[in-house]
């Protein structure tokens, strides 16, 4: 179930059990201090793998407890068949949160999550709008409103992160009175710059051949980093998928076809990228494959800074 109607079912008391799924750390955590809100009288618990006998004795008691809050964090990795006759009649709210890469299909788990609500926590695209959107309407439903473009300005100082993105929102938020606008000036003046350049906004700025923004987007991105294969990865993932798009409008491929193949939003393919796949053209996009190519090879076998043989890829994009 989408993250907004879990909530919903939540809030209204439709189910009281819950299974939490996805890598969004943020959500999971939303949502199990939204069972708080609603459970205000409940004793809430916490266990982990490490001590799951604690669950197994909760959910198998008639004691107090029995109609409790009891979180089980990181579920998959406890002995899940020890659950399986047990979680059903538990009378209180029951929330299992799952580690990113679970396999919720297993027998086991089948069982486990029968009339279980599947709560999706997953994280937003870096590309596109989703993260502005998601702000704007964190701020519309605190009560708050905001000048045009304060969203985009609040994730380009912050970066891809719900945590952080909601700390700043909760910091703008004590400079107002509810129904009051949150300004632009305001946000250049109370956010600080913590986000790191995304490795899609370094991708631009190549596409864009600014040079001089994707250098500075990858020294902020690789601040902390000692190691850039992910960056070739997400560069080399998004370079073959706009070769694909000329071959596919090579072969009369419509638009909103080629979408779906590649997986992009129509809007963004039709405005964004296959303008610069055009310009850049099917040579050039090889071309600039087979240099990320070689600079994978380097990376991995250079002993020295490797941030060097990365600007030098930079430099040389626009050639």
């Amino acid at each position: 179930m989408k993250y907004q109607q879990s909530l919903s079912t939540l809030r209204f008391k439709r189910s009281k059990k819950f299974a939490l799924i996805g890598a969004e750390t943020y959500l999971k955590e939303h949502f199990i201090n939204n069972a708080r809100i609603v459970y205000p009288d409940d004793e809430m618990v916490k266990v982990y793998p490490e001590n799951q006998e604690e669950a197994c004795d909760i959910l198998s008691s008639q004691g107090l407890f029995n109609d409790g809050l009891l979180v089980m964090c990181q579920f998959d990795k406890m002995k899940t068949t020890a659950f399986e006759e047990i979680t059903a009649d538990y009378g209180g709210c029951l929330i299992m949160s799952f580690s990113p890469k679970a396999n919720i299909r297993t027998r086991s788990m089948t069982k486990i999550l029968t009339d279980t609500v599947i709560v999706e926590c997953k994280k937003l695209r870096e590309y596109g709008n989703d993260y502005p959107i998601w702000i704007k309407s964190q701020i519309t439903d605190s009560g708050f409103e905001c000048e045009p473009d304060v969203d985009n300005l609040l994730f380009a100082k912050i970066g891809p992160s719900m945590t952080s993105l909601s700390n700043e929102l909760e910091k703008l938020y004590l400079l107002k009175e509810k129904g009051e606008v949150i300004t632009l000036d305001e946000v250049k003046k109370h956010v600080s710059v913590t986000s790191s350049s995304t490795a899609f906004e370094i991708f631009e700025n190549l596409m864009r051949r600014d040079t001089l923004k994707a250098l500075e987007g990858f020294n902020s991105y690789t601040r902390n980093r000692t190691t850039f294969i992910d960056m070739v990865g997400f560069l080399g993932t998004y370079l073959e998928k706009m070769y694909r798009m000329l071959l596919l409008k090579e072969s009369k491929y419509d638009v909103a076809d080629i979408a779906d193949i590649i997986g992009i939003p129509k809007f963004l393919v039709q405005t964004k990228y296959m303008p610069k796949a055009l310009a850049f053209g099917k040579h050039g996009i090889s071309a600039k494959i087979n240099a990320l190519c070689s600079l994978d090879v380097q990376l991995r076998l250079f002993r020295g800074d490797k941030r060097i043989l990365f600007e030098k890829f930079i430099l040389d994009f626009k050639k």
